[in-house]
């Protein structure tokens, strides 16, 4: 049978997204948290992780992936990713793009009515953490912090790849308990994660806590209390 050639094309089509919310109005807290999920979760069941950030008094943001998918089969539970290993470099964009939109839309909102300038972090959790970087070095957001919880630094950021402002602090929270630094120990995952930082030109500080692949509050609050 012959074959006849076939090629590939992309259009950029509209696309309703969704964020949660939790904690004080933007504007009316310590804060701005923007919290990106990690693989197979959903932004309204995901913020709730981050429950105890909200009742210190920080404005929770959680923007969820484009990508939604049954967990197990055809039916039930379904969570959302950020990207696959397909067509990739077009779902960056496509998620780059849709989180500025989603801080544009807060920051609007917090500047309406604040009264001084407020911090605002971006957290990213397991595969979320790839995500907040890259949106951190490709994408019009600033940071003064970022948070990379329980994941690794991408390793396709482009050469030079970097905020218009420079890197913000970057601090790394790991799990002792975490299957993944377990199963190579604490300090090769820190040693590992300090040479991916460097190779970007990245600031970061490794941190540990006890407990498995989850996210922790309480290392969570310590980054945030220094900026609050």
């Amino acid at each position: 049978m012959s074959t006849l050639p076939t090629s590939t094309h992309h259009i950029s089509v509209p696309k309703t997204a969704r964020y949660s919310l939790s904690g004080p109005p933007p504007g009316q807290g310590k804060g701005l948290l923007f919290a990106l999920h990690g693989y197979g979760q959903l932004a309204p069941y995901f913020i709730q992780k981050l429950a105890d950030v909200a009742a210190e008094g920080w404005s929770v943001v959680a923007p969820e992936g484009n990508h939604r998918f049954y967990l197990k089969g055809n039916s039930g539970r379904v969570g959302a990713s950020w990207m696959t290993a397909e067509d990739r470099l077009s779902d960056i964009d496509d998620l780059v793009g849709m989180l500025d939109l989603v801080y544009d839309e807060i920051l609007a909102s917090a500047q309406e009515t604040a009264k001084t300038k407020l911090p605002v972090v971006v957290l990213g959790f397991s595969q979320g953490v790839p995500a907040a970087l890259r949106w951190a070095a490709m994408g019009q957001a600033n940071f003064d912090r970022i948070i990379a919880h329980s994941g690794s630094f991408p390793t396709d950021l482009p050469e030079g790849s970097a905020p218009a402002s420079g890197w913000p602090p970057v601090d790394m929270l790991l799990g002792t308990e975490d299957p993944y630094i377990q199963s190579i120990g604490a300090k090769k995952a820190a040693d590992m994660a300090n040479e991916s930082a460097a190779s970007h030109g990245i600031p970061c500080q490794v941190h540990t806590f006890t407990g498995a692949h989850h996210i922790h509050p309480p290392s969570v609050l310590g980054r945030l209390g220094l900026l609050a």
